[in-house]
């Protein structure tokens, strides 16, 4: 549905001659990825709404997704897979928020310092199947090493200053890049192996 649709509106922007047919893929992708973030933005609201913690959501959507756009993390194969793992991984974080372990701010403190950590170490992570180039890895590394800094400033200032609480949805946001950055590396890991295997084994 995401692929027709993104291809549709690209089709369109041809026909009004906005763009060339050299620049179809290009167009085509990125309509892709815009449609398939605006959905899970409005899936993961929805649920905050459900949750009565729509401002928690938007906090916490406002740092997932601009942390998340430089560091990459775990590739799904397919859109509606990637918007299937986002809305429960939401889900997960909601209803752990019922827990005491979420309750208590020097947990989240500590998950944060270990969080960034794999982040600096290990991200950005690339498809496998779209690789990047060398100079493309190093922007991205020099923004996340810019954004990264800022979130954590801004959530420690939330945490000592303005409210434990809203830190909570901060801090959370920074640690589900790091576990979408951890399992997108370790999945890397796995697909090399299984095509180092295919070739050895020629």
């Amino acid at each position: 549905m995401i692929i027709i649709l993104a291809k549709k509106l690209t089709e369109r922007v041809i026909k009004d001659s906005i763009i060339s047919k050299e620049q179809q893929k290009l167009y085509q992708y990125s309509y892709e990825l815009l449609i398939s973030s605006f959905i899970n933005i409005i899936i993961v609201l929805f649920l905050g709404g459900i949750f009565h913690k729509t401002i928690e959501t938007i906090l916490f959507l406002l740092f997932f997704c601009s942390l998340k756009k430089y560091t990459g993390g775990l590739h799904m194969s397919t859109y509606n897979r990637c918007i299937c793992l986002f809305s429960f991984l939401y889900m997960v974080i909601l209803i752990l928020d019922y827990f005491t372990v979420f309750h208590n701010p020097q947990i989240i403190l500590i998950l944060v310092i270990a969080s960034s950590c794999i982040i600096s170490t290990l991200s950005p992570i690339v498809d496998v199947n779209k690789p990047l180039s060398a100079q493309e890895i190093k922007m991205l590394k020099r923004k996340e090493m810019i954004i990264l800094p800022v979130q954590l400033v801004v959530y420690l200032s939330f945490y000592c200053i303005v409210s434990t609480y809203l830190s909570k949805y901060v801090g959370i946001a920074i640690i589900t890049t790091a576990f979408l950055v951890l399992t997108g590396y370790i999945n890397n890991k796995i697909k090399e192996g299984k095509t180092y295997d295919k070739y050895s084994n020629l």
